[in-house]
């Protein structure tokens, strides 16, 4: 685990999710904003929906599953994401960004 990166204890989802949309935020700006079709921007603005859902590990687990094979290219691009974010912190406890740094501004 790297001691530069906050441990996260017992994570839920909804959290990971926040922390990933912060990060893709922060992203966004750094990069001075691309094309409304980017991939950035189409997990961004699905994001926000699994966001919302305060799933428990298992049902997370079967959504991000069931969203990887979906024909919406935003979902399936998020969901590989997120099952590769959500492995990382199941198995460090912590993000592989640093998620301290405000969001916005």
């Amino acid at each position: 685990m790297n001691p530069a990166r906050p441990t996260l204890g017992c994570v839920r989802p909804q959290a990971v999710c926040r922390a990933l949309l912060r990060e893709y935020e922060r992203q966004w700006r750094r990069a001075g904003g691309h094309a409304t079709r980017h991939p950035l921007r189409l997990k961004m603005d699905k994001l926000p929906a699994w966001c919302s859902q305060d799933l428990e590990a298992d049902a997370f687990e079967t959504r991000l599953a069931a969203t990887i094979q979906s024909e919406d290219v935003g979902e399936s691009l998020l969901a590989e994401e997120l099952t590769a974010l959500w492995r990382y912190v199941q198995r460090e406890g912590s993000l592989p960004f640093n998620d301290n740094e405000p969001s916005r501004g």
